[in-house]
Formats: structure tokens, sequence, C-alpha cells
């Protein structure tokens, strides 16, 4: 660990099969599900400026009630600066043209029939996930997308 920083509970070595699934499982949610939940709802909340505005061009009033029509559109960014960071956001939410999702691997990259086998449970399992949240959303007045695994890519990149 860095120094300042805790050892965050990683170990220089494997002690278990059970640890090494522990950690590799942990990384690959980090690395697919939360950052897919993270990463990908910031143009919903971000795309419209006054929620979370990049800059503010003046301080934000330190008193309850001063805060007027006038000062606050001063405070907010200009056009032209919300612009460029709701183009930046967009940018960073945007799948990409050759992405591929959870669960979704190159046919040639395996050719072991455990591994394969393997890789259908996990198929199924994501296909039930998927039409879960989807019945689920049916109820919902605004649909939560960010988790179905069809919208997950198999880890992250910029």
């Amino acid at each position: 660990a860095n120094p300042g920083h805790d050892d965050h509970g990683v170990p220089a070595t494997f002690e278990s099969m059970d640890q090494m699934i522990e950690i590799l499982t942990s990384l690959i949610f980090t690395f697919s599900c939360q950052h897919a939940a993270v990463n990908f709802s910031q143009k919903d909340h971000f795309g419209f400026t006054p929620n979370a505005p990049a800059i503010l061009r003046q301080p934000p009033p330190t008193k309850k009630g001063q805060a007027t029509l006038k000062s606050n559109l001063a405070t907010l960014p200009s056009k032209s600066q919300a612009a460029k960071a709701i183009a930046t956001v967009y940018i960073l939410t945007k799948f990409s043209e050759d992405e591929r999702y959870l669960g979704n691997y190159s046919a040639t990259a395996w050719d072991d029939k455990e591994a394969l086998d393997a890789i259908n449970r996990f198929q199924d399992k994501l296909e039930d996930i998927s039409k879960n949240i989807k019945e689920r959303n049916k109820k919902l007045d605004v649909p939560y997308t960010y988790l179905l695994p069809e919208r997950i890519p198999n880890g992250t990149a910029i």
C-alpha cells in the first residue's frame, strides 16, 4: 500500500481457492457492474447543468435566502462552459461500437468444454437476471436500465 493508505485487505499471496475466488469476484464486479451503474448513469445526472455544474462562475451564496434567479444564473456556467461539460460526460458515458457485454465472449476465446459449459450457465443466469429486471421495470415510471446484463460492458475502457 502507498504511504498514508490502508492495505485494503488485498493479500500479497492467495492462501486458498476460496480467497482467490472472493478477490476475483470483487474485481470483476467492480470493473463491470459497479462501473456500469456509476459511469453510465452520469449522463442522466450531469446532463442537466443545474444538477451538478462542472464549474461555478462566482461563489455560491453563504446564507439561506440570498439566492435569486439573477444570482443563480450568474453563478452557473455559461452556455459554452456547460456545453463542454455535457459533451465530456456524453463521451465518457458512450458505449463503444465494438463493446463486449457481460457474458459475451469471442467464440474462439475458449475451446475447453468445462469453460464453455460454465460460460453457458453464466449466460443463462444473466438472461434470467435481465428478465427479472425488465419485469420490475414495467412497474416503474422511469426504468432502471444500468444493471441490465446486456448493458454492462465486460470491463472498463476510455
